[in-house]
This record gives structure tokens, sequence and C-alpha cells, in this order.
């Protein structure tokens, strides 16, 4: 873990906002954590992949989509704030999904992490919703290849990868700050 979490972002103000979003959301920290070592940021604020900016690679048209504004920044402010910031701006970004209500209680780290990124990758989002109120987890939740260690997708493929990414974890050390 402590690749993913260079030493210069591991601070007390970033493990509090993450720990206030898996509160708000009642998912384990760990599940947030996950999330953004799959986006590849290693909790850099400054990461940029084309127009995708910051922790959890979120880009200018999920602003607009949620009204301009996410965790209180636009996009511009979001691309120089600080990792704390950008994890509250994620936290409107998952609340503003329709999905969002599947994630209360997930007391599992890994399957609520997989909800996180379906939330995060579906461009699908009415189709998905469909899919899980059926009890179907193992369709694809996005069309597009994502990153490889996600399998198809699925929120069965992506639980299993982010449980191998969580199990790897020194367990005094699932949140930045060793906590």
């Amino acid at each position: 873990m402590a690749g993913e979490f260079p030493p210069a972002y591991r601070t007390p103000e970033l493990t509090a906002a993450i720990e206030a979003q898996a509160r708000r959301f009642g998912v384990p920290p760990e599940a947030i954590v996950a999330v953004a070592g799959v986006e590849g940021s290693g909790f850099n604020p400054r990461y940029m992949t084309g127009s995708q900016a910051g922790i959890f690679q979120i880009a200018p048209a999920d602003f607009q989509t949620a009204g301009g504004t996410l965790g209180g920044l636009t996009y511009d402010q979001y691309r120089r704030a600080t990792p704390a910031q950008q994890v509250a701006a994620y936290g409107d970004y998952i609340a503003y999904s329709p999905n969002s209500a599947y994630l209360k209680g997930v007391g599992d780290p890994a399957l609520a992490a997989a909800l996180l990124m379906g939330i995060q990758l579906s461009p699908m989002r009415d189709e998905w919703s469909e899919r899980m109120l059926i009890g179907d987890t193992g369709s694809r939740v996005t069309p597009k290849r994502q990153a490889p260690e996600l399998g198809t997708t699925s929120i069965d493929d992506m639980r299993t990868s982010m449980a191998r990414r969580i199990a790897g974890w020194p367990q005094t050390q699932t949140l930045p700050g060793g906590r």
C-alpha cells in the first residue's frame, strides 16, 4: 500500500476527508481508497488523463452534469484543489448518481469499492440500475475497456479485483496515514 500513497499525501486532512465520505455513504473507508488506487493517481491531485483530472479522474462533463460544481468546486478549482478537497468533490459526484443508493450499509470493502467503480465508470446508469434491481451483478457496467485489473467491469469482476487489492494491504495501513 505504501506505493499507492506517497508520504506527501498522507495527511490527517486526507484521512478525515476519506472517513467523512465513507460515513456519508455507509461504506468502509478502504473502498474509497481502493477506487483511487485503480484510477492510477496515487492520490496526486494534479494527475491528468486527457481532460479527466485529479485523484478520481473526474471530467469537466461530470461537473456540468452536476450543475457546475462538485464539493463546492468548479472543474478548474478542482484541478488545483488539495487531495482532501478532491475527496469531498468525489463524494458529491457519487451522491449525484441515482445508483448511490446501492452503497448504503455495504460493509464489505471490496463490494463497496466495486459499486463505487460501477458508478464512476457507467455511462448507462439507467440500464445498470435495472440490472442491479434484479440482482444481476455479472453483466458489464460499461462497454468500454477499462483498467485490465477490473476484468469485464461487472460488479462481480470488480469486487474480485478490489478484494485482491485490499487484501494486499498491511492491515495497519488501510488509509493514508496508517489508520
